[in-house]
């Protein structure tokens, strides 16, 4: 059964999980890979918030970036300044979440582009209202730097995500790795 289990060729059952670890004097949390982060009810509960605030993220970017023909007949009911700020806290918040399961799962990397893009994005929403209320010249080249960094920063953000693919394989949670 350990070879098996071992060898990947099976996927052990809870209760033999528990059998080993009274055998081998530990937890079964650390023989199936999940840390007590993982089945923390706290945890849950502090990354809901940046799951709804990612979801009022989207909504708003929608609204927010110019995509949409009928992006000018909403700015007649929501002002521009609402939604910039909407956009800022939800983007805030959303990649607080992923600070927070870095920081949980010890993922340094995860941590550091998030506090990154923490940074950036409300640089960005507030250099569009520097350039809109300035005839100040070096408001494009500092869009275009922000730009350039946050594309560099998803380097790391993907980086530090794919850390997290590994450090979460043997979690439960479904197997992406056949999806590329």
């Amino acid at each position: 059964t350990i070879q098996r289990i071992e060898s990947g060729d099976v996927r052990p059952r809870i209760s033999t999980l528990k059998l080993l670890s009274e055998s081998l004097g530990c937890e079964s949390s650390s023989l199936n890979g999940l840390t007590s982060t993982d089945q923390n009810p706290a945890y849950r509960k502090t990354i809901l918030l940046p799951v709804v605030m990612g979801i009022v993220y989207l909504i708003n970017w929608i609204f927010y970036m110019p995509i949409l023909p009928v992006q000018g007949q909403i700015f007649q009911y929501i002002s521009p300044l609402i939604l910039a700020v909407i956009h800022m806290v939800s983007a805030i918040f959303f990649y607080y979440g992923f600070y927070l399961t870095g920081s949980f799962h010890q993922n340094k990397l995860l941590q550091f582009a998030a506090v990154i893009i923490m940074i950036l994005v409300p640089l960005f929403v507030i250099s569009d209202f520097v350039a809109l209320a300035s005839s100040l010249n070096f408001i494009p080249q500092l869009k275009q730097l922000l730009v350039i960094v946050l594309g560099c920063n998803s380097v790391l953000f993907g980086a530090g995500l794919l850390k997290m693919q590994g450090e979460l394989k043997n979690t439960g949670l479904p197997d992406c790795s056949n999806f590329y």
